[in-house]
């Protein structure tokens, strides 16, 4: 059934959807933030939720057809992820996502923060929660894990690293394409993860990647060990990972400075036979860029997408880029001539494209939501909508970009599949979030 009428255009907000909010349990408290989003089969929605200051603990909420919490899920409807028993957790952890497991379980995907041989490192957790939302006790300690890896060598000298001890954490953004790590559920309920120990003090990066059982531990059938490191030039921060068909893994990360996308073997050694010499990059007029997402099409090609840096505004962020890549690193050449599709400000010189969420829609088009920022600090919500060549998709808006003034971002995008709608995660001025239906 698709619901799209006529009468409305191809990303209008959907006027009879009731926008859903997300209460808070703690009396008086203001609505909880909506950091990720599970649509499931069923009509109800999994929102991974924090609050907006990250002062109390994370948790799972399912949200019932009619917009009400389900309290048959979790306490109340809300499976809480406590890491106040794990001795190593120094914080409460940042939710950075949620996955739906082959059994019909969850799973989410934190941060926190670990102190190992002196140093202070970010470290991945994963929680596990049943179908009805109660800690799944297969999985790890009670339901969670922590995953504390060896850090980055020291490059500061000890005096320099004392003085820099007590300057707070950096904190990780709650916007898709500005975290670290990636995650995939394989079809066999294993887990292959991209992830990185972070020393929090020099802001270095080791990464890794570990592909796990269904029940947490490490599978000693990937590298002999469960794990291992891809071997680049120096440290890099990792963004995304893709297992190809044949195995190999393609990883979008960032050496200090230089953006690529580059293949490794499962021992972690790069393949120079992908891109140029293992790499693909794209420098351009509008300085670097990061890839922090990349999407496999219908043709299982690569649909990378990251932003450009201005030479004037804001950090350096200027445009949204988006390039396609076949399997061997190579541009597609049918997609926009080849070349890069830049999404730029809606007024040039005076509003930055600042932060987004991708997908690749059932129609195998590219789907971008956002956010722009003025120099008065005027937030903007906006989305963007590119055909399988690369063209603008004029049905969405002028130029393929639809701008929502009432709306300040679109912070996570989903399809339902042949309903003919988006489900985004907006930010508005009198809300911290709440979940908009979008008709596509």
């Amino acid at each position: 059934m698709n619901t799209q009428s006529n009468s409305f255009k191809s990303g209008e907000i959907d006027p009879g959807f009731q926008p859903i909010t997300v209460p808070n349990p703690q009396p008086g408290e203001r609505d909880f933030s909506i950091d990720t989003l599970l649509r499931l089969s069923s009509g109800h929605f999994i929102a991974g939720c924090q609050d907006a200051v990250y002062y109390q603990i994370p948790c799972l909420v399912r949200i019932n057809p009619d917009h009400s919490v389900d309290t048959t899920f979790g306490q109340d409807g809300y499976a809480f992820i406590d890491l106040s028993n794990e001795p190593l957790a120094e914080n409460a952890g940042h939710l950075l996502d949620v996955y739906q497991l082959p059994d019909g379980g969850y799973l989410a995907r934190l941060d926190t923060i670990a102190t190992l041989k002196g140093q202070r490192l970010s470290c991945l957790v994963l929680a596990c929660f049943t179908v009805d939302g109660q800690k799944d006790p297969n999985f790890g300690n009670d339901g969670i894990r922590l995953y504390p890896l060896p850090g980055p060598k020291p490059q500061w000298p000890e005096a320099l690293r004392k003085l820099a001890s007590p300057i707070p954490s950096p904190q990780l953004s709650r916007f898709p394409h500005e975290r670290y790590h990636d995650l995939k559920v394989l079809s066999d309920g294993k887990l292959l993860i991209l992830t990185t120990a972070r020393e929090l003090n020099e802001n270095t990066h080791r990464p890794y990647v570990l592909r796990l059982t269904a029940e947490g531990e490490l599978d000693p059938t990937f590298n002999s060990s469960g794990f291992m490191e891809p071997v680049g030039y120096m440290w890099f921060k990792p963004h995304r990972l893709l297992e190809q068909n044949n195995g190999m893994l393609v990883i979008s990360g960032e050496y200090p400075g230089i953006p690529f996308i580059a293949r490794f073997h499962e021992n972690g050694t790069l393949d120079t036979t992908y891109g140029d010499n293992g790499y693909f990059t794209d420098l351009g007029p509008y300085a670097y860029t990061r890839w922090h997402t990349l999407l496999p099409d219908a043709a299982q090609n690569i649909v990378c997408v990251g932003q450009r840096g201005g030479p004037t505004f804001l950090q350096g962020r200027g445009v949204t880029v988006i390039g396609k890549l076949d399997v061997n690193g190579q541009r597609v050449p049918e997609f926009n001539q080849g070349q890069s599709v830049l999404i730029e400000p809606r007024e040039a010189g005076d509003v930055v494209l600042s932060n987004f969420t991708a997908i690749v829609d059932q129609a195998n088009r590219i789907v971008i939501g956002g956010r722009q920022l003025s120099p008065v600090t005027l937030l903007t919500g906006f989305m963007a909508r590119l055909l399988q060549d690369g063209q603008a998709d004029t049905s969405l808006g002028e130029n393929g970009v639809l701008y929502y003034e009432d709306l300040q971002s679109l912070d996570y995008l989903l399809e339902e599949p042949g309903m003919g709608v988006y489900y985004s995660v907006v930010l508005t001025s009198i809300s911290p979030q709440f979940i908009h239906r979008f008709l596509s």
